[in-house]
């Protein structure tokens, strides 16, 4: 690997992240889970959010592409993993009501069967002033990303999977983020 993570920042535009907050918000709402002693568990200590699975099927296909090209970019440029495939995007929404938040955490289930995470993306669709708090951190990186720049509106940051984040409390308004997961063979 050449780098920790990496960002295209307003790598879809303002009309474009808007058009998909719009059309994630006609899919159904799920409560969100989290990998815990080998299953998914709901815990709000833990997470607090909502979500909405995009899946790779039309309307969506011009979606996954553009991110699969990014995908595959980063990859070739900063972190050579072997991966695969990204089924399903997640839309994610964390509100003031609920001090939406989701605590350190990393992406990939070393214990589960079958394919690991291997590459990670979060993209910000809020516009950065419409909310304060949710902040994406990285813990234990050598240089963390500018939050400025990784908060703009449109911006892509990836990173393996491995890599400990998390989201911080919205203290006011709401934030909308699209990630994803790219699974290829079990890290070794």
């Amino acid at each position: 690997m050449k780098s920790e993570w990496c960002y295209f920042k307003e790598y879809f535009s303002a009309d474009r992240c808007q058009q998909i907050i719009n059309e994630a918000l006609k899919l159904p709402e799920e409560n969100p889970v989290i990998g815990k002693g080998g299953e998914f568990a709901v815990d709000d200590t833990t997470r607090r959010s909502k979500i909405r699975w995009i899946r790779r099927r039309e309307p969506w296909l011009e979606l996954f592409s553009d991110i699969d090209s990014l995908i595959a970019r980063a990859n070739n440029e900063h972190f050579f993993v072997s991966y695969n495939y990204c089924n399903a995007f997640q839309f994610t929404e964390y509100d003031e009501s609920y001090l939406g938040e989701y605590t350190l955490h990393k992406d990939t289930f070393l214990t589960f069967p079958g394919p690991h995470r291997k590459l990670s993306i979060s993209v910000q669709l809020s516009d950065p002033y419409s909310y304060e708090g949710g902040e994406f951190e990285f813990m234990d990186v050598g240089t963390a990303p500018n939050l400025i720049n990784i908060r703009t509106q449109g911006t892509a940051i990836i990173f393996p999977s491995i890599t400990y984040h998390k989201v911080t409390p919205v203290t006011k308004g709401k934030r909308y983020s699209l990630v994803g997961w790219y699974e290829g063979p079990a890290w070794r």
